[in-house]
């Protein structure tokens, strides 16, 4: 039986924390992966030998939707999603990436592709189940062509009216559509453009925690995606 990495409580910690992004995550200090790490440390990152054989970014394999993102799906070990990404990709440590949790950020050629998320300071082991994932990578998209680094009004098109919310939890600010995708997909901003790192919402008082509204910059993006699995994935199954 797989190993289960999170209670109920903790995954319900997950689903709070979905929308979480460190505003400097590419300046993160990433400490790149060792095989002369401890054990508990070496079997949670070193590279399977066996490939799939499929690059990790192709035409069907960058789709984003409530089973994952990508080749790597919930319910997938860590071990067996290593497998499936094959010997191309590189897996780098990436600790305090968000408040209460580190991240995996898994490469190739050096371009970041995704984060796997996981509790801060309990590395991440192959019998751990896969249950947060994140990209800011615009090669991943819905089925419908969303992706991170896409103008919110170019979405709105495909998902109808927008919705902006920042929460009191760090002032994480999302958006959300009118017909998205009824899977629950996070989608995080933080401005657009050069201000990629300010409020993307036009709030009638900014200074007020929460807050929301359907106005926003012109430049605004969506900066990133997140994707939690459902209690059915994570834990009933398995």
């Amino acid at each position: 039986m797989f190993k289960i990495s999170l209670t109920i409580a903790g995954l319900l910690n997950i689903l709070l924390l979905l929308g979480c992004s460190h505003s400097s995550r590419d300046r993160v200090e990433s400490t790149a992966v060792a095989s002369g790490s401890s054990p508990v440390e070496n079997s949670a990152i070193a590279s399977p030998h066996t490939a799939s054989g499929k690059p990790v970014i192709s035409q069907n394999n960058t789709l984003i939707s409530g089973e994952g993102i990508g080749q790597v799906k919930f319910g997938m070990t860590f071990a067996e999603a290593k497998a499936v990404l094959g010997e191309e990709v590189e897996y780098v440590l990436e600790p305090h990436y968000i408040v209460d949790f580190d991240a995996i950020s898994v490469r190739q050629d050096g371009e970041i592709l995704f984060y796997i998320l996981h509790f801060a300071e309990q590395p991440l082991k192959d019998d751990d189940l896969i249950t947060f994932l994140q990209t800011n990578n615009p090669a991943f998209q819905t089925a419908e062509g969303v992706h991170a680094g896409m103008l919110i009004k170019d979405a709105e098109k495909i998902y109808g009216k927008a919705s902006l919310f920042t929460s009191e939890v760090e002032s994480r600010e999302s958006v959300n559509f009118q017909n998205e995708p009824k899977e629950k997909l996070y989608f995080g901003t933080f401005g657009g453009g050069a201000n990629a790192d300010i409020p993307a919402g036009i709030y009638p008082d900014p200074d007020t925690l929460p807050r929301d509204t359907t106005e926003y910059r012109e430049d605004a993006t969506i900066q990133y995606i997140s994707v939690s699995c459902g209690l059915k994935i994570c834990f009933e199954q398995n």
